[in-house]
């Protein structure tokens, strides 16, 4: 949705009017603040056009009628590719529930390049990671629903298939009468798919949801993940924000039961504007500052190594020690225990460039264990979020050499200091 737009509907008009007990659907005019499929590539050009520093648009793929599905990557466009930072995906209007969350997802995009665009945490934040954002992911049933308000009739063909139960993790077509005669079989729900496997650095998933009395958790869900998914709602949620969404075929259930990614459904709080589930317009502006606020603390909470400064001790002609420290920073663990079980991602590594690596030791709460050595590598272990490992390397190479250190992972990113061994 054109933000502008929708405030600049908001200012000149009344809320919507609530809806009749029949529920009859809103005029044709109070349709004009929501971003139908065409409108919303036309916004996103604009975007991207203005913003090419902070915004980049891409393609999901296409809806079954054609339709492209954006994809909108927020990150600082300088420096490390956005593939290779800790990383995070909200993904809105899956279905008839969170269609609203196209309006959301826009006004949360120009806000944030807003904030971005001076210095402040917005912007440090973007620099460091990457925020990826599926702004309607079923367009076919946004133009459909979007035509109806126009319209003023809602004679809709029944819906075939529900995205939000086509995806492979508990697909149960006996249970869920719309899961699709297969899993993926919708073009929609297969284009999310393949972007999660190839978009190895995201780390949590989030959608934008009605509220919901339910709140639980897969029984599949590992011991050390519901640690730190609890641990990951009650750091961003402001309300129940852990229910649902773990239903058969549904998109969050497969982020963490196939990819190993944290999950969080985030309830947004709204009157009905219609028929539909969608917010008045003058809602628009609080729930963007909600969604907004939620979605930058669990950007925050992304795994992200860091290396301290290191220190050199000479051992001998062409011997040297070096210790030095690496912290996970995020809230996360650099992996899920999911992730570890699935072997989906290889471990994180240190590197050093312009010397030998003879050996490695880590020194954890005083305790100091030998780490294998391959070449100039060291494998390390996963790290939990917050969690400090010292390392001592012990190093050959000749007096004056200038190394780097470079420690890196698929999910917490990389960091890399310099050093002179003298």
């Amino acid at each position: 949705m054109s933000v502008l737009l929708a405030l600049a509907v908001a200012w000149a008009q009344d809320p919507l009017p609530a809806p009749a007990p029949d529920l009859a659907p809103p005029a044709p005019s109070e349709a004009e603040g929501y971003c139908t499929p065409r409108r919303l590539a036309l916004v996103l050009e604009e975007l991207a056009t203005k913003h090419p520093d902070l915004l980049r648009v891409e393609s999901l793929g296409r809806s079954a009628s054609g339709l492209e599905i954006p994809v909108i990557t927020l990150a600082r466009l300088e420096g490390d590719s956005p593939r290779s930072r800790p990383a995070l995906a909200l993904v809105a209007a899956l279905g008839d529930e969170d269609l609203f969350g196209t309006e959301l997802a826009l006004s949360l995009v120009r806000q944030c390049v807003a904030e971005a665009r001076r210095e402040g945490p917005v912007r440090e934040l973007l620099g460091r990671v990457a925020v990826h954002i599926v702004p309607a992911l079923h367009p076919d049933l946004r133009s459909q629903a979007l035509a109806a308000l126009e319209s003023g009739t809602f004679a809709r063909a029944p819906r075939r298939v529900e995205l939000d139960s086509n995806f492979p993790s508990g697909w149960d077509p006996l249970a869920e009468a719309t899961a699709g005669p297969y899993p993926l079989s919708e073009p929609e729900s297969r284009a999310l798919a393949e972007f999660l496997v190839a978009r190895t650095n995201v780390s949590a998933c989030l959608r934008l949801v009605p509220p919901s009395p339910e709140r639980f958790l897969s029984a599949s869900w590992l011991d050390a993940d519901l640690r730190a998914q609890s641990e990951l709602w009650d750091g961003i949620a402001a309300q129940d924000s852990g229910h649902g969404a773990y239903a058969p075929g549904s998109f969050l259930r497969f982020a963490y039961e196939e990819r190993g990614c944290f999950v969080v459904a985030m309830p947004c709080v709204f009157e009905r504007g219609g028929p539909l589930a969608l917010p008045r317009i003058g809602d628009i502006p609080r729930l963007t500052r909600e969604a907004l606020a939620l979605v930058l603390r669990a950007a925050r909470a992304l795994p992200t190594l860091s290396l301290g400064a290191p220190v050199v001790g000479v051992l001998g002609p062409s011997q040297w020690s070096l210790d030095i420290e690496i912290t996970n920073i995020g809230a996360l663990p650099t992996a899920s225990a999911r992730v570890r079980e699935l072997e989906l991602l290889t471990m994180p590594e240190l590197v050093v460039h312009g010397a030998r690596i003879v050996a490695a030791a880590s020194n954890v709460e005083g305790e100091s264990k030998s780490m294998p050595v391959r070449g100039s590598k060291v494998a390390l272990a996963e790290l939990g979020g917050g969690e400090r490992v010292g390392l001592r390397l012990f190093l050959s190479a000749a007096p004056g050499a200038d190394v780097r250190i470079e420690v890196r992972s698929s999910r917490a990113g990389s960091a890399s200091v310099a050093a002179r061994l003298e």
